[in-house]
């Protein structure tokens, strides 16, 4: 049993997929759904076809040609197992069936007719039921399942385009927001500075008093006048 997925983009949703169902009945198979519709400006459609394994690739590559291929996966699934397990159930409840209805033929007794009619639609469901899923497991082998999803290619976001007055003011409100932050850090910085400079000047002063002190040594008055002579 073999499935497949593939998902494409193209601009004409719908006539790729009328040719998606033309390309079905050409291979042998059928549309098993075909759903369209639009939401929000995007064309969108899913369709499943049944078309013959055999054919399954073939008819990928042609859907391929009519847009982008954005994803695929395509699966094999052994169903041997399930299909003997479901046959060998078939033949033993139409055995069961058949000698259930045998016994129904000969019964004269009220209570074991009841009896019997009862096993008897209760075995008969069940093999409907279980000749059902034989039904359908046969379809899928004889067919296999091929799922498309169609859609547009997204819109390209729109770009803005700025005027030149636009851009004169934008190039105004920039110069003037640098110009405001530079006085700002020029205020700040002169701030910041003033207690320093305020400490140096100090110091600097009061060096130099000092040196100029120093530089003047202690003063030194007038000689006495020499003792006359005898």
């Amino acid at each position: 049993m073999r499935t497949a997925t593939v998902d494409l983009r193209t601009r004409h949703v719908d006539h790729a997929a009328d040719t998606i169902v033309a390309l079905g009945a050409a291979a042998g198979g059928r549309v098993d759904g075909d759903d369209r519709a639009s939401t929000g400006g995007t064309r969108t459609a899913t369709l499943v076809l049944r078309v013959p394994p055999d054919t399954l690739n073939g008819v990928i590559t042609r859907v391929d040609a009519l847009g982008t291929e954005t994803s695929r996966s395509v699966r094999g699934q052994d169903v041997t197992a399930s299909k003997a397990d479901i046959t060998a159930r078939v033949a033993a409840l139409q055995t069961s069936v058949s000698r259930l209805r045998g016994f129904l033929s000969h019964s004269g007794n009220i209570t074991s007719l009841i009896t019997l009619e009862n096993q008897l639609s209760q075995r008969e469901s069940e093999l409907e039921s279980m000749q059902g899923q034989q039904r359908a497991l046969a379809d899928e082998i004889a067919l296999a399942t091929l799922t498309v999803h169609l859609s547009t290619p997204p819109k390209p976001a729109p770009v803005k385009r700025h005027s030149k007055a636009a851009g004169l003011g934008a190039a105004f409100v920039s110069g003037w927001h640098a110009l405001v932050v530079t006085v700002r850090w020029v205020v700040k910085l002169i701030g910041y500075s003033l207690p320093i400079t305020a400490v140096v000047v100090l110091i600097g002063g009061a060096s130099l008093l000092l040196w100029r002190r120093r530089g003047r040594g202690p003063s030194v008055g007038p000689a006495p006048d020499p003792a006359p002579l005898p």
